[in-house]
């Protein structure tokens, strides 16, 4: 990750205070709400980008989905072909899920489940593992009475809506939906780059006015400290607070050990020290 186009431990070791956006001169309370406001407003878009992002994410994967498990649950958009669709003012088709093992005693008997059934209009669409999809052309009067006494002899009737002219087919939807999906994730990515960078930079400085602040209240006027980053290994922590404790705490005779301080205050040093966290 870069800041400033920077790797983030040179932008840390060699920061300078950016004057252009925030003038030394303006008080010190409004650089600090001018910071904390650009650092909700990066915090409020990313939000919205992420909520964007996983609606897009949960589209793609109900979409997903809907062409996978067996004929009973899956998605039939396009699965009947045109030839074997029938939709006329009296006449309608219906798709009924049949037990692979059940096939010729449903064509044995589904013209008598009920009246007005066209006579060998029961035709085989789709199989898989279990299942066959089986179409039956019915006046519509009698759907209803037929859908009632398939149910009854233990057949599934799958309501079925013929895919509109010019509507795409869904694999050309997944297509379609996995690019915008793939450009979405990129678009983020980069987005979330850029707001890493100014996020940051703007920490940092708010981290700079932090430290001069409690610098003056612990050592006073006139302002005589240094500033350093220190990054140390994480199995060193302890030895090096320790040394900065002995380097830097003889002299203090004002400042509280952090067993001393109130349950919830932040952990107290015998010299000014900020944490900043930058994974």
């Amino acid at each position: 990750m870069l800041v400033e186009g920077v790797p983030v431990d040179r932008f840390l070791t060699a920061f300078q205070w950016d004057e252009a956006k925030h003038p030394q001169r303006r008080p010190l309370k409004e650089t600090i709400e001018n910071v904390s406001a650009g650092v909700a407003l990066l915090d409020e878009d990313l939000k919205v980008r992420v909520s964007e992002f996983n609606q897009m994410k949960s589209v793609r994967s109900a979409l997903g989905r809907k062409d996978k498990g067996s004929l009973a649950v899956r998605d039939l958009r396009g699965v009947l072909p045109a030839d074997k669709y029938v939709e006329s003012e009296n006449l309608t088709t219906l798709l009924a899920v049949v037990n692979r093992h059940h096939k010729k005693e449903w064509l044995s008997h589904y013209e008598s489940m009920a009246q007005y059934v066209v006579p060998r209009s029961s035709s085989l669409v789709l199989e898989d593992a279990e299942y066959s999809l089986m179409t039956v052309v019915i006046f519509k009067r009698t759907a209803d009475a037929f859908k009632t006494a398939a149910s009854e002899k233990g057949y599934q009737m799958r309501e079925y809506a013929h895919m509109p002219e010019g509507e795409a087919p869904l694999e050309q939807q997944k297509s379609q939906l996995e690019d915008q999906y793939t450009a979405k994730k990129a678009e983020l990515m980069d987005w979330c780059q850029t707001a890493y960078s100014e996020t940051l930079g703007l920490i940092v400085h708010m981290v700079a006015v932090r430290l001069f602040i409690e610098s003056i209240l612990r050592y006073g006027l006139p302002p005589c400290f240094m500033a350093a980053v220190v990054k140390p290994h994480p199995k060193q922590v302890k030895r090096l607070r320790a040394v900065l404790a002995d380097s830097f705490g003889r002299s203090q005779v004002h400042w509280k050990d952090s067993e001393d301080a109130p349950p919830g205050t932040e952990e107290a040093f015998p010299y000014v020290s900020f944490t900043l966290p930058i994974q």
